[in-house]
């Protein structure tokens, strides 16, 4: 089955990048286009005959979830973006995935999965479970920190804050403090 789709990135090494990685992993699929702002992108999306739309959240000329204001397109979405703040934004439209930049090979396997199941088996309703449990991060639970000549490992509950102070006339060993519960 080929597989068009567009990727709306307005950094071209960027949008290279990640087209390197979709075909790497699925070499039929053909690239429709690539759209590098918001206001192209409310200007064509509506017109474009694709499967699969790459969306990069922030643009040279603005927010990309200003087109959902305009358009409502029908092909799905994979949002991908260098923050975290906009995931569920980004899932209450007709998204499969929130990928964070830089893109892992692992994180894009991942996404292609989840298109190919919602493509070839329909299930339908999404598992919403399943979702917000791929959009909680991953968190450290641990830390090593030196504590004079010695490395200890603690763990984030026995942390209340980090604090920085003369960041640029410390040796790096002195740098952060801890405050511990």
């Amino acid at each position: 089955m080929s597989i068009k789709y567009v990727i709306v990135e307005d950094e071209p090494l960027a949008a290279e990048r990640l087209n390197d990685l979709i075909l790497k992993q699925k070499p039929t699929w053909n690239l429709g286009s690539v759209i590098p702002s918001v206001r192209k992108a409310v200007a064509e999306l509506e017109s474009l005959e694709c499967d699969l739309l790459f969306l990069d959240i922030h643009l040279s000329d603005g927010n990309s979830f200003f087109i959902f204001e305009h358009i409502r397109p029908k092909m799905p979405i994979i949002f991908i973006t260098a923050y975290d703040q906009y995931a569920l934004k980004a899932f209450q439209l007709n998204s499969i995935d929130y990928l964070l930049k830089p893109v892992s090979e692992k994180d894009m396997t991942r996404a292609l999965d989840k298109f190919d199941q919602r493509i070839l088996h329909n299930d339908g309703e999404p598992d919403w479970k399943k979702l917000l449990q791929d959009l909680k991060p991953n968190y450290k639970d641990r830390f090593m920190v030196s504590t004079g000549e010695r490395i200890k490992s603690l763990s984030v509950d026995d942390i209340s804050f980090f604090f920085a102070q003369g960041k640029h006339d410390l040796p790096p060993k002195l740098r952060t403090v801890l405050v511990l519960n």
